[in-house]
């Protein structure tokens, strides 16, 4: 009889190895084709490679191509306890469809969004309805529930995703996630390593979509002051921009307040977000 607690499918453990195979090809160069191997253990010779490559991910093995990215979205103790109880609805979008609803823990949106746990005591059919948001963004939200982080890659990168991410959380009064997703818009604009530019499209999406004294909207702001001189932080053509101007005269005070005295240090903004962008990493920590 098979000893199943020390013998099990998959390649963890084992070194994978590649292997070109010309088929056949003729040329002067051939594009050779590669294959993997690996050594099973006894009474698993076989099982498919599908089948080795289900339990690498069932057991996080470090040798599985998506072994870094599972591992890192473990699910722990505390989330599970709130993934308990009854479950409730929501519906994403102007026209809801079955791919834009979430079937949610009550105990779990109630703990993150008390604008979510109000809806939930309200409603009587277990169902709650947002309209006027977009479900790609609501996703990333549920992601971030059940994980601590997102994964926003494929997104496009104007208008920024984490942009709204945050007027999502604001509108769901989730402080967390609107702490997450400003550290991923400082590390995006502010931290040397990236430095992604940003748009005149992104600053008018952010000033006409947040209120006058929000987080977010001041961060663009800065930036758009600290940066205004730099085509590569900025982008946009300047009839874009000078109408942007006359429409935010608060910028413009400080633009011409900055011309005026001069700048402030170059790393004041990278000073007063840092807090945040610490605070996301540390939020994310403790989950």
């Amino acid at each position: 009889m098979q000893n199943t607690k020390s013998s099990r499918p998959g390649t963890w453990g084992k070194l994978v190895k590649q292997h070109p195979a010309f088929l056949g090809r003729s040329g002067p160069d051939p594009d050779p084709e590669t294959f993997e191997s690996f050594v099973v253990q006894n009474g698993f010779d076989n099982f498919s490679i599908e089948e080795h490559r289900l339990a690498d991910y069932q057991i996080f093995n470090p040798n599985s191509p998506r072994s870094e990215s599972v591992a890192t979205n473990v699910v722990n103790s505390k989330t599970l306890k709130l993934l308990r109880g009854r479950g409730v609805e929501v519906r994403v979008g102007p026209t809801p469809s079955q791919d834009k609803t979430w079937s949610l823990s009550a105990n779990l949106i109630s703990f993150h969004s008390p604008y979510l746990k109000k809806a939930y005591l309200w409603k009587e059919n277990n169902q709650i309805n947002l309209p006027d948001h977009d479900p790609a963004v609501f996703g990333l939200f549920v992601e971030w529930m059940h994980y601590g982080s997102y994964d926003c890659s494929a997104f496009p990168k104007h208008p920024s995703i984490n942009a709204k991410c945050w007027i999502l959380g604001d509108y769901l009064l989730c402080t967390g996630f609107k702490v997450y997703a400003l550290s991923c818009l400082f590390k995006e604009h502010v931290d040397a390593a990236f430095r992604i530019s940003i748009s005149v499209e992104d600053v008018r999406y952010v000033c006409s979509s947040t209120t006058s004294d929000s987080t977010l909207k001041r961060f663009y702001l800065d930036f758009v002051s600290d940066h205004f001189g730099d085509p590569y932080r900025l982008r946009g053509d300047m009839a874009g921009w000078e109408t942007f101007l006359q429409d935010q005269p608060d910028v413009r005070s400080t633009l011409l307040r900055k011309l005026r005295y001069g700048p402030p240090p170059s790393d004041l903004m990278s000073r007063a977000y840092l807090t945040i962008w610490k605070r996301g990493i540390l939020h994310q920590s403790r989950r």
